[in-house]
């Protein structure tokens, strides 16, 4: 299918472009990455422009965009700082979508400004140990206890927990019938008693991390379940459906630049008098990457 940019679109994705080359050096991404830093300057510059509240219903402070807009988005700071766009992507996924689709009416107004602002900043706890690529076999425990639920067992993988105020946590809420029935999600406090994590050790993506969760008697108020009890499992194909489009826009925006870089390194660099864009293989090289792209 080819989407055709609306004027306004096409001038928010020049407005993110300018933003992005003013205020992105690649020093500062590698400073970021070398010191596992989150790029907390930034993402706070971004929640001044509005922008971390794309898809957030302007009646909370957001700006009302679709998934148009967060393509956009995402595209353009995956162009230039992935770890960046990877922060917006879990704002708008697990706050934006999520809390404005399932959320009270209490838990939209208490949360969806501050997410917009970048006051609230927000992860996902899905994977499990023994339950990853099987996603349903969710093991970690929410037991009801009067006007709250406790949770006890473990998440492995919660990215960018280190820099998050909540966790949106996908939990087992009964055993009775298919692996997919008896889910809920929970809006759990990061600094909640009870709950520890360790970081993971990782090959890339650095500057937020990810981390081994572990949940002992972590007491969650019934006030913060985010959409029906036991049905959690339908809401978290929606929000992950979601997922893949902003994973595909960042890193779409990411590939592109890769392959800038290359075509302007092919045509400095020489070899035997020529520029190495010029050589075949060089240049159907760069052809197939840019039909990747």
């Amino acid at each position: 299918m080819l989407v055709e940019f609306t004027d306004e679109q096409e001038m928010f994705r020049s407005t993110v472009r300018d933003f992005c080359d003013r205020e992105i050096s690649r020093e500062y991404v590698r400073e970021c990455d070398r010191e596992h830093r989150a790029p907390v300057e930034l993402y706070e510059r971004l929640g001044e422009q509005g922008w971390l509240g794309i898809n957030i219903p302007e009646e909370y402070g957001g700006s009302g965009g679709g998934a148009v807009e967060v393509a956009i988005l995402l595209e353009e700071l995956g162009r230039s700082f992935l770890d960046l766009a990877f922060w917006v992507f879990r704002t708008v996924t697990w706050g934006g979508l999520a809390i404005s689709r399932d959320g009270t009416d209490e838990q939209k107004r208490e949360l969806l400004p501050a997410i917009a602002s970048g006051e609230i900043k927000v992860c996902f706890s899905l994977t499990e140990p023994d339950a990853g690529s099987d996603a349903a076999a969710i093991a970690l425990a929410a037991v009801d206890d009067g006007d709250e639920y406790v949770l006890n067992g473990q998440k492995v993988f919660t990215s960018g927990f280190k820099v998050s105020d909540i966790d949106l946590v996908a939990a087992r809420t009964s055993n009775s019938g298919s692996k997919h029935n008896g889910i809920t999600n929970f809006i759990v406090d990061t600094k909640a008693p009870g709950l520890e994590w360790s970081p993971i050790e990782t090959l890339g993506h650095w500057p937020l991390g990810t981390a081994m969760l572990f949940f002992q008697d972590v007491r969650v108020p019934k006030t913060r379940v985010l959409g029906t009890v036991d049905d959690g499992w339908r809401d978290l194909g929606v929000y992950l459906r979601y997922e893949r489009l902003c994973l595909s826009a960042a890193r779409t925006g990411a590939a592109g630049a890769a392959l800038s870089d290359a075509l302007a390194y092919a045509k400095e660099r020489k070899q035997f008098g020529h520029p190495i864009s010029d050589f075949q293989a060089v240049s159907h090289r760069l052809a197939n990457m840019q039909v990747m792209v």
